[in-house]
């Protein structure tokens, strides 16, 4: 089992962890396109307050027609007014993310040729400034261009508004998100395989009992076999050492082998009784049945056996409400049901059967006062094999009655249920459903 139960959280763990995978790629995918247009929107931001002075304000820092220096030339980069910084109650406010120094605003005039770099930013100016040509020259307004920078131009009736951000501004972002997610996926991953390892126990379970019934199979079949081959093979060379004397000399060893032959016979009858009803359950025709008479029918071929073993077998059958059933399948459970009392109950007891309506269902009861199941027995009664230490010895029996019983009850779709205390004996009872 423990290499089951590593297959089982491997397979999980494989299965899962790829699904995860998948689904995080998707968020980290989203999340990428996600930024990249909130890039975008941000980059416009930053333009769009330069969009008042597009009438007015050129690259050169002056007016139309005005001469003062180019920032080249004073070695400063231009700034906003600074109304548009500080005062009038414009603010900072007004640029809302344009302020981020990541990202740099250039004006370009296509007249002169002359650029410039707007507000402050951390990005190396004569680095931006190569930029520009590109820039100006790309198909679209907004996109990345070779060397690692992306752009946003806004064209204006004098000069072009440019924003421009460095790769890493996306990249940071991205990487964050992608470590964010890989931790993530590490404590989920790690959290499942806890929890898979410990589901593993409880998936193992029925494979365990499976195996563990198995076992129990085989050491019941081998016990019950042994005995009478045992036997068989004794007698055998008994008879061999006195090959000249007659049969009425030998009977009594051949008498023996008899008797054994025919409980391995009974044996195997049983095991093949049961596999056939386990493999057929769902093919039963389940057809109105009145199921006083079946029962009457088990109860009257018993009497022989209860006379013999000084059993008397008290009836209190009443009349039922057909019922989708089977007459022979509820025949052969009474019968079963009644043998297995009669086994157990004492010379001089007694065995109650009993058919009532109990809630507008059908049950059937068959009690044996004379005996009692411990109660840690109760739970395997209808076990292949089982039975009690006591009992084994005594009863004759091969511990398939019983599971027979409930294999039949299964095939109708009947409850079979079991009690025993010191004071009520051993009460099993039968449940049909109504319809």
């Amino acid at each position: 089992m423990r290499s089951y139960r590593k297959r089982f959280v491997l397979f999980n763990m494989v299965f899962i962890g790829v699904v995860l995978l998948i689904a995080f790629i998707g968020i980290g995918l989203f999340f990428y396109f996600h930024q990249y247009n909130e890039l975008h929107t941000t980059m416009q931001q930053v333009l769009q307050p330069l969009s008042e002075f597009n009438d007015g304000f050129r690259p050169d820092g002056g007016r139309p027609g005005g001469h003062e220096r180019l920032p080249e030339e004073n070695g400063e980069q231009a700034e906003l007014p600074e109304r548009e910084q500080n005062g009038g109650g414009e603010g900072r406010e007004r640029f809302g993310r344009g302020w981020d120094r990541s990202i740099a605003t250039v004006l370009y005039d296509p007249e002169t040729g002359e650029t410039s770099v707007v507000g402050r930013t951390d990005v190396d100016a004569e680095e931006l400034l190569e930029f520009v040509p590109a820039a100006v020259d790309a198909d679209a307004d907004f996109g990345r261009l070779p060397g690692g920078m992306y752009f946003c131009r806004a064209e204006g009736r004098d000069f072009y508004r440019i924003a421009f951000a460095p790769a890493s501004y996306l990249t940071s972002q991205c990487l964050t998100m992608a470590l964010v997610l890989f931790l993530g996926y590490l404590a989920i991953m790690g959290l499942l395989l806890l929890l898979s390892v410990k589901l593993s126990a409880y998936a193992v379970r029925p494979a365990e009992e499976a195996q563990r019934m198995e076992r129990q199979f085989v050491d019941d079949v081998s016990h019950d076999l042994k005995t009478p081959i045992s036997v068989i093979l004794a007698n055998t060379s008994i008879l061999k050492q006195d090959p000249d004397s007659s049969v009425s000399e030998q009977s009594q060893w051949i008498d023996s082998t008899e008797s054994s032959a025919r409980k391995m016979l009974e044996m195997v009858n049983g095991m093949l009784s049961l596999s056939s009803l386990e493999s057929r359950s769902r093919d039963i025709p389940l057809i109105p049945t009145d199921l006083s008479q079946p029962v009457e029918k088990a109860v009257l071929q018993a009497e022989s056996v209860a006379y013999e073993r000084n059993v008397t077998v008290e009836t209190d059958i009443g009349e039922t409400n057909p019922v989708q059933s089977n007459s022979e399948y509820v025949e052969r459970i009474t019968s079963g049901l009644l043998d297995n009392a009669l086994k157990y109950e004492p010379s001089g007891g007694k065995v109650e059967v009993s058919l009532k309506l109990n809630r507008k269902n059908p049950e059937l009861t068959v009690r044996n006062a004379g005996s009692v199941i411990p109660p840690e027995d109760l739970a395997h009664v209808f076990e292949r094999f089982y039975r009690g230490d006591k009992s084994r010895a005594s009863s004759g029996g091969h511990g398939l009655g019983l599971s027979i019983v409930k294999a039949l009850a299964d095939a109708i779709h009947a409850e079979i249920s079991v009690s025993s205390s010191e004071g009520e004996g051993t009460k099993f009872t039968v449940r049909f459903p109504e319809k």
